[in-house]
């Protein structure tokens, strides 16, 4: 019995000091634990990252008129219906003239006359880039009310140059253009325009809005508002032109009511000349009576 004893110590301390075998309950309980750490370890597939917070809205600069439309009646489109909204880029001649000073540029085919004096007026019409030509030249077809009429009724929109004898260029842009028939024309986007002797012009909107934008008489030549600038051919005095400034058309900048050189109301002409535009196969504009017209 004493020989077993140490023998037995021995075995005992063996086992206890020998590596535990993991068993299959041991096993399982340790792979749940990794399971369970592994949902909290944060890593780059964290969900966070996957589904990013959302983008800040849109900051809404509508006024409270336009929120109220769009709330009772829809946001406004760009194309209603298929249709493009009127803008003064596709619909120029329903806005007041443009009064920038800048030149519109040439186009091809322009003559002397229209490429020096009319076409660079011609920023913000319907004359801008189309194609134009001369209609009427009084020193060819006539000094008379007839001569003129015959020239320009039913062409559309068209350009009054006329010519003083001290060599001033001045006259006017008819958005509605001529027919005769004794109408007062509503013209918004009409202006009167001179050049100075530096080589620049002013243009002298329409005012008081559109109505009698021309006055179309047969019986006599151009005459832009009442009184803006009359040409009235008259046979006793068929050179003469008037401008008077203010009540339909803008006075010059100086405050004058006269855009003729020296704030002269009356000059007489060497030459009167209508430039209209080619517009091809398309109608042409403006080209009969217009019963009813706010622009």
């Amino acid at each position: 019995m004493r020989l077993a004893l140490p023998a037995l110590l021995c075995s005992t301390a063996a086992a206890l000091l020998a590596p535990a075998t993991p068993s299959r309950r041991t096993v399982k309980l340790n792979g749940f634990f990794d399971d369970m750490m592994d949902k909290f370890v944060v890593s780059e597939n964290d969900e966070s990252k996957q589904n990013p917070p959302p983008p800040e809205p849109e900051k809404d600069d509508r006024d409270v008129a336009e929120k109220l439309f769009g709330f009772f009646f829809g946001e406004v489109e760009d194309a209603p219906m298929g249709l493009t909204r009127m803008s003064v880029d596709t619909q120029p001649d329903q806005y007041t003239a443009e009064t920038s000073g800048n030149s519109n540029p040439a186009v091809a085919g322009d003559d002397a006359d229209l490429k020096a004096w009319v076409r660079p007026v011609l920023l913000q019409t319907m004359l801008a880039k189309l194609p134009m030509y001369e209609v009427y030249d009084s020193n060819q077809d006539g000094w008379t009310p007839q001569a003129f009429h015959d020239a320009v009724d039913r062409r559309g929109p068209g350009v009054v140059l006329a010519t003083s004898t001290d060599g001033q260029k001045f006259g006017g842009y008819n958005s509605k253009g001529w027919v005769g028939l004794g109408e007062n024309r509503a013209g918004l986007s009409n202006f009167l325009f001179a050049w100075r002797r530096d080589g620049g012009f002013d243009k002298l909107p329409k005012v008081g809005g559109a109505g009698m934008g021309v006055v179309d008489k047969p019986e006599t030549g151009p005459y832009f508002g009442p009184e803006g600038l009359t040409i009235p051919l008259f046979s006793k005095s068929p050179r003469r032109a008037r401008c008077k400034l203010g009540p339909y058309y803008q006075r010059m900048p100086s405050g004058g009511n006269s855009m003729f050189e020296g704030g002269a109301g009356e000059v007489a002409l060497t030459r009167l000349q209508v430039f209209v535009g080619d517009w091809g196969g398309e109608p042409i504009p403006f080209d009969d009576a217009i019963p009813f017209s706010l622009t």
